[in-house]
């Protein structure tokens, strides 16, 4: 069963991968399409044709061996020459709006993907947990702060907190702060709230071991029966048009995290150790497949992700083409090919170093 389990782990991450990357590369292709643009190729992952075939427009679609990642190349006669009667179907013959668009499409069908898979994740129903606090650790920031047990955590800051998961969110824009953090907790049965005053410079986050609420001293609440089931555990589903409200609201969340985490790892405030590779990926995978709820989550948080992480002005990225046409608007032409080819070159090179490293900090979760 154990075996039946990765396996099906194992699946489920590779489809996870074709999903992404497919709406990735698939909104760089429909985008080109619209402007003009003849596309060559579309294919996902790398490496050796595992299969391919052509459309009736002469796009070649390939599933490569190796899903991780994938490209849509573009008839461009800065690579290979081109016909006479197809020039002005050449991605370089078209204008820098055109060719931003082009670039700017796989990560603006990310986050209609993550919008979508959210909005799929509340029709199906999500399963709400009450914050209460089960046990508070000694000599901890949560400890020195005055939280108790059988309290539930009602506010952190000024966001209103109604289940752990909000809570996490809230814990994980404040790592690496300085300063106080505030948490307001409820008594369940008195109805009294309490403010506690934490230390952040007393939060201590074991980046190999990352567990915030167990850093802080906060152990939620075990349940061990029914009845305690049902008073902390619901389950909420909207309409299908219900849906779309809190589906929007849940990408803008997503998006603001990932630009706060993005920040704090550039200027230093959460350590690169923090990063997590393709193993972190398949843990979610892992964690998420029992429920289809927080596998669709799951997807939409990493399509996201993926939309933010390919924007990054970094070339082999599309945020690094669109360098490439803002210098291009800036000189009035633009780079030259082996100059692009270059800087190119060091920009994968800096993204395989920080895979190796995110894969480093996989390996050092897994053994610890």
């Amino acid at each position: 069963m154990h075996i039946a389990g990765i396996v099906i782990s194992i699946l489920l991450f590779i489809i996870s991968l074709l999903i992404l990357i497919g709406i990735h590369e698939y909104g760089h292709f429909v985008i080109a399409r619209l402007c003009g643009i003849k596309v060559l190729r579309f294919s996902i992952g790398f490496g050796k044709a595992l299969f391919s075939w052509h459309d009736r427009k002469g796009t070649e679609w390939v599933i490569a061996a190796l899903p991780i990642g994938g490209y849509v190349k573009l008839l461009d006669e800065r690579e290979d020459p081109v016909n006479r009667s197809e020039q002005h179907l050449a991605f370089n013959r078209h204008s820098i709006k055109h060719r931003l668009f082009v670039m700017l499409g796989g990560p603006l069908f990310n986050v209609l993907f993550a919008i979508v898979a959210f909005w799929l994740m509340f029709v199906v129903g999500i399963i709400v947990v009450t914050p209460l606090i089960g046990s508070v650790l000694p000599n901890t920031a949560a400890a020195q702060a005055g939280l108790r047990p059988n309290t539930i955590i009602t506010k952190i800051d000024r966001q209103t907190i109604h289940s752990w998961q909000q809570a996490s969110l809230a814990l994980i824009t404040r790592l690496g702060s300085q300063g106080i953090m505030q948490i307001t907790t409820q008594d369940p049965q008195t109805k009294q709230r309490s403010k506690h005053q934490l230390a952040l410079s007393q939060w201590q986050v074991d980046p190999i071991k990352v567990n915030l609420l167990t850093s802080l001293g906060i152990k939620p609440y075990r349940i061990k029966t029914k009845a305690q089931a049902q008073r902390l555990v619901r389950k909420r589903r909207y309409s299908l048009l219900s849906a779309w409200g809190p589906a929007l609201q849940q990408t803008w969340i997503y998006t603001r995290l990932n630009y706060v985490i993005l920040w704090k790892l550039i200027t230093g405030q959460i350590s690169l150790r923090n990063l997590g590779g393709p193993l972190s990926l398949f843990q979610g995978v892992e964690i998420t497949k029992s429920r289809f709820s927080s596998f669709l989550q799951f997807l939409g948080l990493i399509s996201i992700s993926l939309a933010i992480i390919n924007l990054l002005p970094i070339p082999g990225l599309d945020g690094g083409h669109i360098l490439f046409l803002l210098i291009e608007v800036i000189r009035g032409k633009a780079l030259t090919l082996r100059m692009q080819g270059l800087v190119t070159r060091l920009g994968i090179i800096l993204l395989v170093v920080l895979l190796i490293h995110a894969t480093a900090n996989d390996l050092a979760r897994l053994f610890s």
